[in-house]
């Protein structure tokens, strides 16, 4: 019983929790990713990907013209 609790905390010692660094490690990923690149370039990039990957868009056919002709200009006048 004594051994394998102590194997059991040798093992505890040996794995490290890799969830601790992931935050870190994608914020340098992504700090190093802006100043590699000027701003334009990557709003460029994602918002073509927010384009592309963007379902939700519906697409519809209808077109309404409006038109005004210069007397209904008057008779609405600016105010």
């Amino acid at each position: 019983m004594k051994n394998e609790n102590q194997n059991k905390q040798e093992g505890d010692k040996k794995s490290f929790d890799f969830s601790k660094i992931y935050p870190l490690f994608f914020t340098i990923i992504f700090v190093v990713l802006l100043f590699q690149y000027s701003f334009s370039t990557l709003e460029a990039i994602f918002f073509d990907l927010r384009v592309r990957t963007d379902f939700g868009i519906n697409y519809k056919d209808n077109v309404v013209l409006i038109t005004m002709d210069e007397e209904s200009d008057q008779f609405l006048g600016e105010n």
